[in-house]
């Protein structure tokens, strides 16, 4: 081939060409992609939705909580700021290390 001004148009219009073509090969992507987008969202907004009621829910939960785990209303409550004299006791977990204490032998017991 001549690489003389003519040949230089006519293979300058032939790249032009094969750019265009390409670029109409983006545009179908784009397009198809674009077609799926709209129904992509609508199923990202629904798990969106899924997760926001079960946001709802739990905070509900909270809420009933908080309003059951209001000022206690008898005075021996534990948590209370009640006038009973009585104190909870919680029971302590043995020491795996040490022997289990033996309750007291009443005297009487012994000699039997």
């Amino acid at each position: 081939m001549a690489r003389d001004l003519e040949s230089l148009e006519l293979e300058v219009g032939k790249f032009e060409s094969d750019m265009n073509d390409e670029a109409g090969k983006v545009f179908d992507r784009l397009d198809a992609v674009r077609a799926k987008a709209p129904d992509i969202f609508k199923r990202v907004h629904a798990r969106i939705d899924a997760k926001a009621k079960t946001v709802e829910r739990v905070d509900a939960l909270l809420t009933n909580l908080d309003r059951s785990n209001g000022p206690p209303t008898s005075p021996g409550s534990l948590n209370g700021s009640g006038t009973s004299s009585e104190t909870a006791t919680v029971p302590v977990a043995a020491d795996p290390a040490q022997p289990p204490a033996q309750a007291p032998v009443d005297s009487a017991e012994k000699k039997s």
